[in-house]
């Protein structure tokens, strides 16, 4: 009975083993300043961003990361707790990220040396623990993007230029080292990306100066969260593919602004075409709570956040209220990103409301051990079968341990002395129930 069960998990972890990234990420950002250890991470982060790679002081290229505060002892002490909770993360099925820049941090690579001596750094930190970070995010904020006026998609500045390659480098070198494609993720502000659709953002504030840094590095790209806050509310917004402006704090703001990524836009002022992205490669990042630290502008609450995640997937039907139409549904948004994994404990006093929120938008779950399994299990069938929304699946027989998997290999269900599942909360799609006798599937409808 156990050899079906075991074949079945076994084909499921040699999918997962493929795939780098979870099928769906909760990206959390761990800032490096406060308190919290890796191992106090809510469970549900499965993308752990460790904030900040910064420059050394008087640098804008020579890169450093600090270990958590929380992380006490000698300097070796530190690093081996440190990277006994990376192990621990890993073992979990989660990716940790080294994230570099920062509103605070920003890097400029003005000639070659400076990109070789980013390069050098990146490459060092990565060796110093190990390579058990499994990827590098690129945060570039503020003067980071201060790449003149000139460039284009198709033509970038030398400075851009200087990024990509850099990147790439980084990315081989990693590839040598572990035999391993080192994830690359990007969190740009709505500025530096739709901002390539405003006259006034792209002649004052560098609009669209990531376009080109995203576009040369789109096949190497894993997965691009769009900061979709602190754009000034009602005060600011940004044009959307339409040709109409939202604002953040809004969910049309997170569905417009989504959209225009897969869509694709031209950008004013002859700065060229952005050929739009797959939703697989994209999240809804937003702020964890209202607190000061978490963002000035762009906080949606937690009804919000899954039902605008939810109609933009074609799960529910348009919410009342909401002006924004989505003319396709984007089943395969990859998930949600948030910063951050601090102000998301602080601010609800260690609740975590915005990681408590994430299976109500992206309700599967992956599997990280071995699922237990009981010989005694005589599943025959379920019925009916197909199943509309809302009935009840009936098993033939009482199961002591069942699972339902979706289409995707993802657990979202597990069920304990049941003989009958409800559907109410499952997407229509097809789907495999799981015991120690054998799999069966099922279709909602």
């Amino acid at each position: 009975m156990k050899s079906k069960l075991s074949f079945f998990f076994l084909a499921f972890f040699t999918l997962n083993l493929v795939a780098q990234l979870p099928t769906n990420t909760l990206v959390g950002y761990h800032e490096n300043w406060y308190n919290i250890k890796l191992s106090q991470i809510h469970k549900n982060y499965n993308v752990v961003c460790l904030a900040f790679a910064v420059p050394k002081t008087g640098s804008t290229s020579d890169m450093k990361y600090n270990i958590p505060a929380g992380y006490t002892g000698t300097s070796a002490q530190k690093k081996t707790s440190f990277m006994a909770d990376i192990d621990a993360l890993h073992a979990d099925g989660k990716k940790v990220i080294l994230s570099i820049g920062g509103a605070t941090g920003p890097v400029q690579l003005t000639n070659d040396n400076e990109k070789n001596e980013f390069i050098s750094s990146i490459n060092s930190i990565l060796a110093e623990y190990s390579y058990k970070m499994d990827g590098i995010d690129l945060d570039f904020e503020t003067t980071s993007l201060a790449f003149g006026s000139s460039w284009t998609i198709s033509a970038p500045s030398a400075g851009q230029t200087r990024v990509v390659d850099a990147v790439k480098s980084i990315m081989s070198t990693y590839k040598a080292q572990t035999g391993n494609k080192l994830l690359l993720l990007m969190a740009p502000e709505v500025v530096y990306v739709q901002g390539g659709l405003s006259n006034w953002g792209v002649t004052n504030a560098n609009g669209g100066a990531y376009l080109p840094i995203i576009d040369g590095l789109r096949n190497e790209l894993d997965l691009l969260s769009v900061q979709l806050y602190n754009t000034g509310g009602t005060s600011g917004g940004a044009f959307a593919w339409n040709g109409q402006v939202y604002y953040d704090g809004t969910p049309e703001f997170a569905l417009a602004m989504t959209e225009t990524l897969i869509k694709g836009f031209t950008c004013v002022q002859g700065k060229g075409v952005f050929s739009g992205l797959p939703a697989s490669k994209l999240t809804f990042a937003l702020p964890a709570s209202t607190a000061p630290n978490a963002a000035g502008t762009g906080y949606l609450s937690t009804t919000e956040v899954c039902n605008a995640v939810k109609y933009f997937k074609g799960e529910i039907t348009k919410p009342a209220g909401y002006s924004y139409t989505m003319g396709t549904n984007y089943t395969d948004l990859k998930g949600l990103m948030t910063w951050s994994i601090n102000e998301d404990s602080y601010a609800t006093s260690g609740v975590y409301s915005f990681a408590d929120n994430y299976p109500c938008a992206f309700p599967a779950g992956t599997l990280t051990s071995e699922l237990p399994t009981d010989d005694n299990q005589q599943v025959g069938f379920v019925y009916p079968n197909p199943v509309k929304q809302g009935e009840y699946i009936m098993l033939s027989q009482r199961v002591a341990i069942g699972y339902l998997v979706n289409s995707k290999g993802l657990v979202v269900g597990q069920y304990v002395n049941v003989d009958k599942i409800a559907t109410e909360s499952l997407s229509t799609g097809l789907y495999t129930f799981v015991s120690g006798d054998g799999s069966f599937k099922i279709i909602v409808n």
